[in-house]
């Protein structure tokens, strides 16, 4: 059950990590940046993930301490959806799920990876986190 709570919490901070400042466009642990819209990271978490349709927006590394989160603009729902399908043909199991008519949250999980992701307006965000 605690682990649980701490997707909640993870899933929490992709909603609101779009407040804080970025600093220069090179991912640096801890800090949220912008990036170039076809960055993909080479970080072990999710370099495996398939990339999202849509344009890179920032970076969140925190991979020192377990957790990677990203953001995507210019992302339809189709899009976000087909993401979704795509994931769970790559062997993502629903762990969580909650939306509504203008918003989507779940978290997946394989192999020891917690895979929060939300869809709103145009943006998809995403944060990995292991075990």
């Amino acid at each position: 059950m605690r682990r649980f709570y701490i997707v909640i919490a993870v899933f929490a901070l992709v909603l609101l990590c779009g407040c804080s400042v970025p600093s220069k466009n090179q991912p640096v642990s801890g800090e949220i940046v912008y990036v170039s819209p076809d960055f993909w990271p080479e970080d072990r978490i999710v370099s495996d993930l398939p990339r999202p349709d849509g344009e890179t927006y920032w970076v969140l590394d925190e991979s020192h301490i377990g957790r990677y989160s990203m953001a995507f603009t210019d992302v339809t729902e189709a899009e976000s959806e087909a993401y979704i399908d795509t994931l769970k043909k790559d062997g993502f199991r629903e762990y969580s799920s909650e939306g509504n008519e203008v918003s989507v949250g779940l978290i997946l999980f394989r192999d020891g990876l917690y895979l929060s992701v939300a869809y709103s307006d145009g943006t998809l965000g995403f944060t990995a986190v292991t075990e």
